[in-house]
């Protein structure tokens, strides 16, 4: 694979394989491609990317190995029927409604922000250290309130360096889970509900049993909450490509 990348073409766009290749030695590289963002083009004959995969595939080139983008950036994005899922959690709880104000941190595409926005004519932030995706997430959600009133605002930060402040009706989440990430990002978004709201998140269930200082905190904070803390079970492969647990947990701030 490293010497078919070497000899293919590479543009901030592109990626034109080298000459027709034999089956294994296709299918390898496709996949290292696919991995990387890449998508096959028949009318391009290459495959199309929507971020310069030159350094990514600079690496390939050394190793033969290319990195997985969306794993890189933990980025395995909300399918909408769990969106509308997440979202219809924080309806019930009377935290989504004409007027609300909504936070998405680590949007990726602004799967849960859009669920909301065609909900109620809400004003939701969206957080995202990935510049491509949240372009997409600000154009799908822009375009909706556009016709349906509420606004949007963006960020491109790290959503765990933003100071938090208890301003928000709901906060959505689907945050990163490598190393307990969802325990910090669910723990860091709770200071920006405000009294009353709630938070809805996608986590694994890793936090119900795990040993960590970080697991045990977060069980205690749940404990503190009482009867305003709702879990339920996600079924599997509802992440596409991924064999993930995760269940859906509402947590509900006091007024």
């Amino acid at each position: 694979m490293r010497d078919v990348l070497a000899r293919s073409t590479i543009t901030a766009t592109t990626v034109t394989l080298p000459e027709q290749l034999d089956r294994k030695t296709y299918d390898a590289v496709n996949k290292a491609l696919a991995g990387a963002g890449g998508k096959w083009s028949r009318k391009d004959k290459a495959h199309v990317f929507d971020r310069d995969p030159r350094e990514v595939l600079g690496l390939a080139v050394e190793t033969g190995k290319a990195t997985n983008v969306r794993t890189k950036l933990q980025a395995f994005y909300t399918p909408a029927p769990l969106a509308d899922r997440v979202v219809a959690a924080a309806v019930a709880a009377g935290c989504i409604k004409h007027g609300s104000t909504v936070l998405e941190p680590s949007a990726g595409e602004g799967a849960l922000a859009l669920a909301a926005i065609h909900r109620a004519a809400v004003s939701v932030t969206m957080y995202d250290i990935d510049e491509v995706a949240l372009a997409r997430a600000r154009d799908a959600t822009s375009k909706v309130v556009a016709s349906s009133g509420g606004s949007v605002c963006v960020g491109l930060h790290d959503f765990l360096h933003v100071v938090p402040a208890p301003t928000y009706d709901a906060v959505l989440m689907n945050p990163p889970f490598t190393r307990g990430a969802d325990i910090a990002h669910v723990t860091h978004a709770w200071g920006f509900v405000r009294p009353g709201g709630v938070l809805v998140a996608i986590m694994s269930p890793h936090f119900q049993h795990a040993s960590t200082k970080a697991a045990i905190a977060f069980r205690a904070l749940l404990e503190s909450l009482g009867n305003r803390v709702e879990t339920e079970d996600i079924p599997a492969g509802t992440f596409e490509h991924t064999g993930v647990a995760t269940v859906l947990v509402l947590m509900r701030k006091p007024t």
